[in-house]
């Protein structure tokens, strides 16, 4: 996979479904619809990744629960929604943030944590951006800032908070699959 982008409808009307996407196809043994699924698809619009725009909020108004996925390994993406009866439940986007270096993290996080997020917050995980963190400071010769900043991840980490601005909890574009199987989505493509 390199980059693919899908909406997915919880079965409301297939008519309804299809007056708003280009395709609609039901997926076996489920209640989603997956919508305007796209391989090799661009990222969403600048817009949309600083979470000025939504791309589900309206759309659910009339199709009921609706989630976006969108991910690309190339560049470590990730975009997703879901919003329910015109409600924007959650939105978490992880994109190479626009600093100096170019560095992936959180360019949007709003709404409340769902239960499929937990997943990011492994302990290896959290070992390996802390140790990377005390390099990174070591090599600007601020080893002294790490104690705090250490104890600033790891409340954040405890909470399994995801923060706009933050470079953790690491995410990549495989990302949108766990989503998808985190809602007994089994697409077959």
């Amino acid at each position: 996979m390199k980059s693919y982008s899908a909406y997915f409808v919880r079965l409301s009307s297939m008519e309804e479904a299809r007056s708003r996407f280009s395709t609609v196809e039901p997926i076996a043994d489920s209640p989603w619809l997956m919508c305007d699924f796209r391989k090799d698809a661009p990222p969403p619009d600048d817009e949309v990744l600083e979470g000025q725009k939504n791309l589900t909020q309206e759309k659910s108004r009339r199709l009921g629960e609706i989630l976006f996925v969108y991910g690309d390994t190339s560049v470590d993406g990730f975009v997703y929604e879901h919003a329910c009866d015109g409600t924007l439940l959650r939105k978490l986007v992880w994109f190479p943030l626009l600093d100096d270096d170019w560095t992936a993290g959180w360019l949007c996080a709003d709404g409340e944590p769902e239960p499929w997020e937990t997943a990011l917050f492994r302990e290896d995980s959290l070992a390996r951006f802390l140790e990377n963190e005390r390099q990174r400071l070591e090599d600007e010769g601020m080893e002294d800032a790490f104690p705090e900043r250490e104890a600033e991840i790891r409340e954040i980490w405890s909470a399994k908070q995801i923060m706009a601005g933050k470079t953790f909890p690491s995410c990549d574009g495989t990302v949108a699959l766990l989503v998808e199987q985190s809602y007994g989505i089994q697409r077959s493509r």
